[in-house]
């Protein structure tokens, strides 16, 4: 469910607890559906930030390392799946 849907249904939750169409523990539930939703959208931006980031930290080296040849090297790596994600000191 995407956040903006998930948030939509959680104000119809609430009005409807309001008029005592629904339970509090709905209201929660819903409330909990739009938070895992926002949760799921900010993980896959970050995932999408840091693959991008991979992808440029890449290609400067292989533009460096090759000089005007670097856009033709990068393109044979990726086409080959040659390149290994660096890892990640924590």
């Amino acid at each position: 469910m995407l956040s903006g849907q998930a948030a939509d249904a959680l104000e119809i939750a609430k009005k409807q607890f309001q008029v005592g169409g629904i339970s509090y523990v709905s209201v929660l539930n819903a409330q909990r559906l739009f938070l895992q939703a926002r949760q799921s959208r900010v993980q896959a931006q970050a995932a999408r930030y840091a693959d991008s980031r991979h992808y440029s930290r890449r290609w400067g080296r292989l533009v460096e390392s090759q000089g005007s040849r670097g856009s033709q090297a990068v393109s044979s790596v990726v086409a080959r799946k040659q390149w290994k994600r660096p890892e990640t000191g924590g």
